[in-house]
């Protein structure tokens, strides 16, 4: 007889010496034994009628890990674990629930999913389960894999660049870039300047294709005659300008929701624009060569701060306009944009071609909003004044310009 036998013999025989006869007949003994073997402690039941149990269930040991050896899933992209479930169907489940995220809760109004596509090789493993560690629940894997890790990298300002062209070409959000630079000041970026970008890093790359169908407005343009009859006047509207209607269709593709192309399918005109029709006098550029009074003022601070004429042994070509940085600046007189972009010392600039070899120019920009071949009117806001470029404060420095020469601005603009 074994150890086991003799103590499970011995604790029912003590039980029994404090029972009476009738009740030892009845008895169905039931107990927890504590066995020392191969340097463990074990826990086992012993139960049985009579004085002499049989041991059941298995033995366990106290210092064993429930999970020890437990099997569970793994959800496996690009050889690594990044989810583990209780089973694979569980696994597999979680992985539906992400394309449904990524394929329709991520999709924008007018949009209809044409196909989706995980770009990563997703496997489902049998792995031991670490020990002290669970496997994840279905609701947090799928949490997991939706919400990005956050990856900072660094972006240096290029020639050209204002803020708007920095997140539309990083594809980050303006809100994004403003939060992750804080300090930041849009107006005074510099050529070279590091700015640091947060982007969005997940586990599994879902590529979802969609079908965007959405009314857009058609600009009205504007059509110029001559009146003689009108001579030195004003120009005069003969017909407003009303923007028109159109059904466009896009093909959108997004990773993991973020929008990666946009190409347009086609157009669909639900109602044509009426053209804006304008009368001016034959005299008009005549005017506006040598007159004053034909071209309005840029902005409508008229503080000059610095005016045309020669300075320091240098001709200052025009007119600076002191203002905050973000003030509207509008075009002069009516014209096609010949060049928006950076320009050195001139930093962001416009020039606009007024015809008949009269050009303004609006320099020091903060924010360029119109493009090269682009037709503008008078008045119209094209730019928001800055301090980009040479400058030793906030302003707009206008120049006018007449076969290549530099005018002085204040004989062409109106009191």
């Amino acid at each position: 007889m074994g150890f086991t036998d003799k103590f499970m013999e011995y604790l029912q025989i003590e039980r029994i010496k404090s029972l009476n006869s009738v009740q030892y007949k009845r008895l169905t003994i039931s107990a927890t034994v504590v066995v020392f073997g191969l340097g463990a402690l074990y826990l086992n039941s012993i139960a049985g009628n009579g004085p002499f149990g049989m041991i059941t269930g298995p033995m366990t040991s106290v210092n064993q890990s429930p999970n020890i050896g437990q099997k569970v899933t793994a959800i496996v992209v690009k050889g690594k674990q990044v989810a583990l479930l209780p089973n694979e169907s569980q696994a597999k489940d979680v992985i539906q629930q992400v394309v449904d995220f990524f394929t329709k809760e991520k999709a924008e109004q007018g949009m209809t999913l044409q196909s989706y596509q995980i770009k990563d090789t997703i496997a489902y493993e049998e792995v031991d389960l670490p020990a002290g560690t669970t496997p994840l629940s279905i609701e947090d894997a799928v949490k997991k894999l939706t919400h990005p890790e956050q990856e900072v990298i660094t972006y240096q300002v290029q020639p050209g660049d204002c803020i708007s062209i920095i997140a539309e070409k990083t594809k980050t959000p303006m809100s994004v870039l403003l939060a992750s630079n804080p300090g930041l000041v849009p107006e005074r970026l510099q050529i070279g300047q590091a700015l640091r970008l947060v982007k969005p890093t997940y586990d599994i790359d879902i590529e979802t294709t969609y079908v965007l169908v959405q009314d857009e407005d058609i600009k009205f343009d504007t059509q110029e005659v001559k009146e003689e009859s009108l001579g030195w006047s004003k120009p005069v509207i003969k017909q407003e300008g009303e923007n028109g209607k159109k059904e466009a269709r896009y093909l959108v593709v997004k990773h993991n929701g973020e929008t990666v192309n946009q190409e347009l399918q086609g157009e669909t005109v639900l109602k044509p624009p009426v053209t804006r029709i304008v009368a001016k006098g034959d005299r008009y550029l005549v005017a506006a060569r040598g007159g004053a009074g034909r071209f309005s003022w840029p902005t409508s601070s008229h503080l000059i701060t610095s005016p045309f004429g020669m300075r320091d042994g240098k001709l200052h070509t025009g007119v600076d306009f002191g203002c905050p940085v973000g003030t509207s600046v509008a075009a002069s007189a009516d014209g096609v944009v010949r060049f928006a972009g950076w320009a050195g010392s001139y930093g962001k600039r416009i020039i606009v071609d007024h015809g008949g070899g009269v050009q303004t120019t609006y320099n020091h920009l903060s924010e360029i909003l119109v493009g090269s071949g682009q037709k503008v009117n008078q008045g119209e806001v094209i730019a928001r004044s800055g301090v980009t470029g040479n400058t030793t404060g906030p302003h707009l420095h206008f120049e006018v310009m007449t076969g290549g020469n530099f005018q002085n601005p204040m004989g062409y603009l109106g009191k």
